[in-house]
């Protein structure tokens, strides 16, 4: 049986079929077509989503303008609103670089598309709706959001950036929040210029076009000298170029659902990016933009905010006031981490430069990441022991392209020091990190070591677990109430979280239970609350108190229905999707561990017991053990989760997926009591 595409469907191609041409414009506005569009009251490919672009159609093209080269940026978007909760995507900005006229933003518009009656009307944007700011050192940002917009609109902006910098292209993402019918993104590029393009994302395009042209440029003004006179007249100069024209499609393309797990959306959104390789003009040799990893190393150990930040006078002299004599270098190095961390507050920005002196930042006790973490290096080197910093990007700020040896994908910096021990990696930003393991922000694949002579890539991977245990020791009376001890042990970067949790309650142990663990406890009274560990990073942390109430027990006659782990453990699946496009990436192994022992209510016995359960992960990726059982009267039940592998690639989703459907149906389980006869 032949398919046929719904009228909207074809409504999408016959508006901007047009856009598949190389040569395509920006397509004219039909008001037939908005018509249908209004009357469109979901989206085939994604019936719940709350909007639909139409088109998103980009342009960046290198071309001669009165005699110089300008990169035209062009942008055009179209949206079909369905849901109120989907207004976030009318709110647009435009960065820019206003520099000494670097890039100007020409041409706005924006219009919205209204029904009334059986007529299409419309609202522009004006001015009134434009505000403009000022964001420091050179960039303003343009914001406006399109007006009228109700549930049912269509709205449709445009904008032009004209740019002198024509080594930069705008990266191009199909992908976005809300499903996408069409996108497509154009360049055209003189031959004297290279660009790599890089995709990013686990979709493939619909189509790429590639073409070939030739052009004019007609140089005015153009100087050069005449006889008899070292600078003569003007004259004007053509110089015929060819140059390359592509055009990047993809179509049907799903909203992008973010899920637990994952590093930045940025990494994982379908996009284009290109990075300029080379430039070579005519009757010039090529020059290579690219330069080597090394070089970089170089840029940065000569750079006024970095390299020459080092042997700083100020921190000579704190280094030389710490009882730093007889001591190993790891010795050493401890105690000096543990120095700059007492003497220093992070001030919550990442960078990978010092922005300020060293000294500006002692006399302040207070610095960026950069900062704080030169200001360890130097004192390492001054205490005599090898240290190097390494370059890192955040979890947050995106995955580095080791291909491109590119100083813009590096936002933070850490410290590789080698001791008798081995090496280390180390990173000052976090009061709570025991030496030798990164904050999670940090563990995002491989650090760069700035090395003029030798410069390395360096796996950051987590050296430590994120561990919890929960243990519950209960007596159960013939009434439902349950009472004795719960504690609370966690370690490794479980610790670390739950350190800092305390710091911002002032180490009130009652606000933490309360916060953190039983939070949804209605009817459970909680006593004689204790804190071990807070202070000792290299031991686990234990929140320990008394309980007693009937929170999770359910009496009906002769049976007692109870929910043996009360809200601790897993009850929800994190992984909602059908299917990821993207990896699942846990950052640490996990561990978990619940065990409950019970004393069970006199004169009642095991009516049903849930069934021992063994779950394992392909490759030993994670294991699940679930167990219960009954010695003489005392219930043990013990529920433990390791995930061992850290990074699951899209294709093992459904293994991970389903491995938290078997967790979560397990910890759902009650344990039945009847009283005997």
């Amino acid at each position: 049986m032949k398919k046929h595409l719904p009228w909207y469907a074809l409504t999408l191609i016959g508006l901007y079929g047009n856009l598949f041409s190389v040569s395509a414009q920006i397509p004219k506005t039909d008001l037939n077509l908005v018509k249908q569009e209004l009357e469109m009251t979901s989206y085939v490919a994604d019936p719940d989503a709350g909007a639909v672009i139409i088109s998103d159609y980009g342009e960046a093209y290198i071309e001669e303008v009165a005699g110089s080269l300008q990169l035209r940026y062009t942008k055009y978007k179209r949206v079909k609103i369905f849901k109120e909760s989907a207004f976030d995507i009318t709110e647009v900005e435009i960065p820019y670089y206003d520099e000494q006229s670097a890039e100007k933003v020409v041409g706005l518009r924006g219009e919205t598309y209204f029904l009334e009656g059986n007529k299409v009307k419309s609202y522009e944007m004006t001015k009134k709706d434009i505000i403009e700011e000022d964001l420091g050192e050179g960039w303003k940002n343009i914001k406006f959001t399109l007006p009228q917009v109700k549930e049912g609109s269509v709205f449709e902006y445009s904008y032009q950036v004209i740019s002198q910098n024509f080594s930069y292209i705008k990266p191009w993402y199909f992908q976005q929040y809300y499903p996408v019918a069409h996108s497509e993104y154009q360049t055209r590029i003189p031959e004297w210029f290279t660009f790599l393009p890089l995709f990013k994302g686990g979709l493939p395009l619909t189509d790429r076009k590639v073409s070939h042209y030739t052009r004019t440029l007609t140089a005015t003004n153009f100087n050069r000298p005449v006889y008899g006179n070292p600078g003569g007249g003007s004259i004007n100069q053509s110089m015929i170029y060819k140059g390359e024209a592509a055009a990047y499609i993809m179509d049907n393309i799903p909203g992008f659902v973010r899920e637990p797990f994952m590093t930045t959306p940025a990494d994982h959104l379908a996009s284009l990016e290109f990075q300029l390789q080379s430039v070579q003009y005519p009757q010039e040799p090529v020059k290579p933009v690219l330069g080597s990893w090394g070089e970089l190393a170089k840029n940065y150990m000569n750079a006024p905010s970095f390299g020459m930040r080092l042997n700083n006078g100020q921190v000579r002299r704190l280094t030389k006031d710490l009882p730093l004599e007889g001591k190993t270098a790891e010795e050493k190095a401890r105690l000096i981490f543990d120095f700059v961390r007492s003497y220093m507050k992070w001030n919550e920005e990442f960078n990978d430069l010092a922005v300020n002196p060293l000294n500006t930042a002692l006399d302040r006790k207070e610095g960026t990441s950069g900062e704080l973490n030169l200001i360890l290096l130097d004192m390492l080197r001054e205490a005599g022991i090898s240290a190097n910093p390494v370059l890192v990007s955040t979890r947050k700020h995106g995955r580095v392209q080791q291909i491109f040896p590119l100083a813009r994908q590096f936002n933070h910096v850490i410290v590789l020091v080698k001791t008798e021990a081995g090496e280390v990696l180390l990173d000052a930003i976090d009061d709570f990190m025991p030496f030798g393991m990164l904050p999670e922000s940090d563990l995002n694949d491989m650090g760069f070591v700035v090395d003029e002579i030798q410069p390395d890539w360096v796996n950051i991977r987590p050296q430590h677990k994120q561990s919890v245990t929960y243990m519950i020791n209960v007596k159960m009376d013939e009434e439902g109430v349950i009472s004795g001890s719960f504690s609370h042990n966690s370690n490794g970067y479980a610790a670390a979280i739950n350190r800092y949790r305390l710091s911002t309650l002032d180490k009130n142990e009652k606000e933490f239970i309360q916060k953190y663990i039983t939070e949804e406890w209605t009817d459970i009274e909680i006593t004689e609350t204790a804190l071990k560990a807070y202070d000792d990073l290299a031991k686990p942390m234990e929140v320990s108190f008394k309980i007693s109430g009937t929170d999770y027990v359910n009496v009906a006659g002769d049976f007692i229905y109870f929910q043996p782990l009360l809200s601790v453990a897993t009850t929800e699946n994190p992984f909602k999707l059908k299917t990821r496009t993207y990896p699942v990436d846990f950052a640490t192994p996990i561990h978990e561990k619940y065990v409950l022992n019970l004393f069970i209510p006199a004169g009642y016995a095991v009516e049903e017991l849930p069934k021992a359960t063994r779950v394992l992960l392909p490759n030993n990726g994670g294991t699940f053990f679930y167990q219960a059982k009954v010695t003489e009267n005392v219930l043990q039940l013990v529920s433990e989760i390791s995930i061992n592998q850290t990074l699951f690639l899209p294709e093992e989703y459904e293994y991970i997926k389903g491995f938290f459907e078997m967790i979560v149906a397990k910890h759902g389980e009650q344990i039945v009591f009847k009283k005997a006869e």
